[in-house]
């Protein structure tokens, strides 16, 4: 939530490598013209003409590649809501925006951007610079929200990801929590742990379990000293 948009683009992308064969040649392809076009503005005497070359298959795939990413935030905005609500345990909303790196005629703005782009040598506008605006109660998470706040966002992403997986699919992933509990206060451990998909198979580990307030649905393993004590379902 905090992190650079690098962080929130990978996201994206694994999420839609999985469910859409067509996601990850577009996020190749459009890559490998942003490699070869920023080699060349980081050249001694960049060429135009050359440059130019690359710009096509840039705009072709990068244009594909952000309304891929704009149709998920768009499925992904309702579930992510309604998980963080469970989660939250308080009403407190949560929108996702999908903030693109570039206008509307990406062609355009790429011509425009040239000027910078040859002082500060590197291509400046595109999906490369997309990102996730993350909104809780009317303000951006990443500046206002608290630091339970943000992981219970985090974690309604993730749910909501898990979710999206399973109606391309049919079945929910399997959930692997490791100690995601410390900046939760006691009402989101609990409330996490009872809105966890019911369905789907989850490991979870913890430092303790001292606060949880209802019986846990599965076995439980104690490890102490490098000891595993016993199991108690």
């Amino acid at each position: 939530v905090r992190g650079a948009s690098d962080s929130r683009r990978r996201y994206l992308d694994f999420l839609g490598s999985q469910i859409d064969p067509v996601y990850r040649p577009s996020l190749r392809a459009y890559e490998r013209a942003l490699r070869s076009r920023n080699a060349l503005l980081k050249s001694s005497q960049p060429r135009p003409r050359e440059i130019a070359a690359y710009e096509q298959p840039l705009i072709e795939h990068g244009t594909k590649l952000s309304a891929m990413r704009a149709e998920l935030v768009k499925r992904l905005t309702p579930l992510a809501a309604e998980a963080h609500r469970q989660i939250s345990g308080v009403e407190e909303k949560v929108e996702l925006r999908f903030a693109p790196g570039n206008e509307e005629d990406f062609a355009r703005d790429l011509r425009d951007s040239h000027p910078r782009e040859l002082r500060l040598r590197q291509t400046v506008v595109g999906p490369h610079r997309d990102d996730i605006e993350l909104i809780v109660q009317g303000k951006k998470a990443p500046q206002y929200a608290s630091e339970g706040q943000q992981r219970t966002v985090a974690l309604a992403l993730k749910i909501a990801q898990a979710q999206l997986f399973a109606q391309e699919e049919g079945d929910l992933p399997l959930l692997l929590i490791d100690d995601i509990f410390g900046e939760l206060d006691l009402i989101r451990r609990n409330a996490l742990l009872a809105h966890l998909p019911a369905d789907a198979q989850k490991l979870v580990t913890a430092t303790s379990m001292q606060w949880h307030e209802h019986d846990l649905n599965g076995p439980t393993f104690e490890l102490r000293d490098r000891t595993l004590l016993g199991t108690k379902s």
